[in-house]
């Protein structure tokens, strides 16, 4: 018997606003510089483009892969992997910003060195979850959103997803208004809006709960801060966070872009991915070694699960009956929990770790959403 337990009481809306995969998009990509992941995000867009990505779920505008000098690694690394699993014509290096900046389209690009993938894209994320639940039935990041009139929604549509691993800060641009998903979600309504976030380390939020394994004892975790009341889930986020997303927006779109009016614009509402975390990233698909495989665990998305969606439920089965491919046992093997264990990811995220999101939201005061 599998019983599916679901916070949300709304009919209509099957989960909740704020949960993270409730949203307008995800970045859909094969490029990692870990081999394994690389090869499986290839076989999860090949399912992208056909149902999965129908009825305008998936858009192929390709992804700009950029970095820094001194965090190279993880861009050619990655591009290397591209180039392996797919043709290399749709492929494209830069070695310096102006190069990178003229083919994106909007006349900016924010790093020093990278390259185009036109085989990425990215799906819309809360379309997807519906589409996944009609098949059924039949760690904080934060993020921020500009409206955009239809005319630069045109023009934003065609250009690839930006993604910066030296900063962490990626946009993914609105859909093209011919092709909105139906139905209309929660976060479009006829809207067109301009994503721009940050994939860093992101914020605590500290909690002490009781042990569910020893009720004497009390432990500390971090658990998410949500806003559930909000229809969009909106919620404030730290000055500091809004402050550096401005700037990357004011980075990518310069003055002599077409589309300079977007970044003087206020930001429409803002929320906080939340993600479940591992220590290098890796997913966590494996039986609890305490409850003799009566209980197994599908967690640790890491903030990198949602572009895998049509290939992920396989590969859970497989780890359920002890078939998982040799590339990923060790990878999604129960770890135990290392005293000074260091949270390094796999290499695309930056930024200061350990940061407490009560703290950041001090020291300047965040805007609420006005949706």
């Amino acid at each position: 018997m599998v019983l599916v337990y679901n916070m949300s009481t709304l009919s209509v809306f099957f989960t909740r606003a704020d949960k993270l995969k409730i949203d307008t998009s995800r970045i859909v990509r094969a490029d990692y510089a870990d081999a394994a992941y690389a090869s499986l995000g290839c076989e999860a867009q090949k399912l992208w483009r056909g149902e999965w990505g129908a009825q305008n779920r998936y858009h192929e505008t390709g992804l700009c892969l950029s970095g820094e000098v001194g965090a190279e690694e993880y861009v050619t690394k990655s591009y290397e992997n591209v180039c392996t699993l797919e043709s290399a014509d749709t492929i494209k290096a830069f070695d310096c910003n102006a190069k990178m900046a003229q083919a994106t389209g909007t006349e900016g690009a924010c790093g020093s060195m990278g390259y185009i993938n036109k085989n990425s894209g990215w799906a819309d994320a809360e379309a997807t979850m519906r589409f996944l639940r009609a098949k059924v039935v039949a760690k904080n990041r934060a993020v921020a959103y500009i409206e955009v009139t239809p005319g630069e929604a045109a023009t934003l549509s065609k250009l690839p997803v930006q993604l910066n691993v030296s900063n962490g800060m990626f946009f993914i641009p609105p859909p093209p208004p011919d092709k909105l998903p139906q139905p209309a979600g929660q976060h479009s309504k006829g809207k067109f809006y301009l994503k721009v976030a940050r994939h860093a380390y992101g914020y605590l939020n500290p909690t002490t709960i009781s042990n569910p394994e020893n009720l004497s004892e009390n432990i500390t975790i971090s658990l998410p801060q949500t806003n559930p009341d909000h229809p969009l889930g909106a919620q404030p986020i730290p000055q500091q966070a809004l402050n550096d997303m401005r700037d990357y927006l004011n980075t990518i779109i310069p003055p002599s872009s077409p589309l300079s009016a977007i970044p003087k614009r206020p930001w429409q509402h803002s929320r906080l991915c939340h993600y479940a975390d591992t220590p290098t990233s890796d997913w966590l698909l494996s039986y609890h070694p305490a409850y003799n495989k009566s209980l197994f665990v599908a967690t640790g998305g890491s903030g990198h699960g949602f572009k895998f969606v049509p290939v992920i439920g396989e590969k859970i089965v497989d780890c359920l009956l002890e078939k998982c491919e040799e590339i990923f046992t060790e990878k999604w093997a129960w770890r135990e929990k290392v005293d000074g264990e260091k949270w390094a990811g796999d290499g695309s995220r930056s930024g200061p770790q350990g940061m407490i999101l009560s703290e950041e939201m001090k020291k300047g005061a965040a805007r609420e959403s006005k949706i």
